[in-house]
């Protein structure tokens, strides 16, 4: 039952989130009740059903006719996915824990926030600085400090050297990272991400999407690096 609370919990909390990182005042979601972005109308219980509710009303709002932002699906059906992968590998990996997945959930979030404004949401970034904090203080050791104080130079002289083709937002979420990662893991997860990356940009300049001097978001390669680590644990453990 367990493994199912918290299934519902991450597909619950992909609504909220966005709430979080589309109120304009801070804590306001917690006063008030869900309204169009547009019109201002209360929304209903059946106007709130994750993914379904987007998808009858087909991505407009039931009161004024206006488009939803696609931001809270997109946000839904991550969530949703996750939400079935969890349950279909729950009894498979003894590495990756509850906290992990939550992890690469908001990582995920972060993703979409990065590809819309090219910006690591500073909300989002908060809530995911909490969760690693919950996640590093029952094993914390002085490691823990060394691995984080290595991985952060490194980091930050890639930047020095890079700044040009990564945002300062990218080296924080990375640094954030860092605290859950061995030092290995770290130096992975940074050459990962460049990978990744690189093909992405390879195919854009392949196919005539993009030029030399196109900015490409960097966080959906850093959540698609550090889902490379967690899996690359449980296949050592295999």
């Amino acid at each position: 039952m367990v493994k199912y609370f918290f299934a519902l919990i991450f597909v619950l909390l992909a609504s909220f989130f966005k709430c979080v990182v589309d109120s304009k005042v801070n804590l306001e979601f917690f006063t008030r009740r869900s309204k169009c972005d547009v019109c201002d109308h209360q929304l209903n219980l059946f106007d709130l059903i994750p993914i379904f509710s987007f998808l009858f009303l087909k991505g407009r709002c039931r009161y004024c006719g206006n488009k939803i932002t696609k931001d809270i699906f997109y946000y839904e059906l991550s969530a949703a996915i996750l939400a079935i992968i969890y349950l279909v590998t729950y009894n498979y990996y003894t590495m990756i824990t509850t906290i992990d997945i939550s992890l690469v959930l908001v990582l995920i979030f972060l993703s979409i926030e990065d590809i819309k404004t090219l910006e690591v949401n500073s909300k989002l970034f908060i809530i995911l600085g909490i969760l690693i904090f919950i996640k590093i203080v029952p094993d914390f050791t002085l490691s823990t400090i060394s691995s984080f104080l290595v991985l952060a130079t490194i980091y930050h002289i890639m930047y020095y050297f890079f700044q040009n083709g990564m945002g300062y937002g990218d080296i924080k979420l990375l640094t954030m990272l860092s605290f859950t990662t061995t030092t290995l893991e770290g130096f992975y997860l940074l050459v990962i991400t460049f990978l990744y990356a690189g093909f992405y940009a390879v195919f854009l300049l392949l196919v005539k999407e993009a030029d030399k001097k196109t900015k490409v978001a960097l966080v959906p390669f850093i959540c698609m690096a550090y889902i490379t680590i967690l899996i690359n644990r449980e296949l050592l453990i295999w």
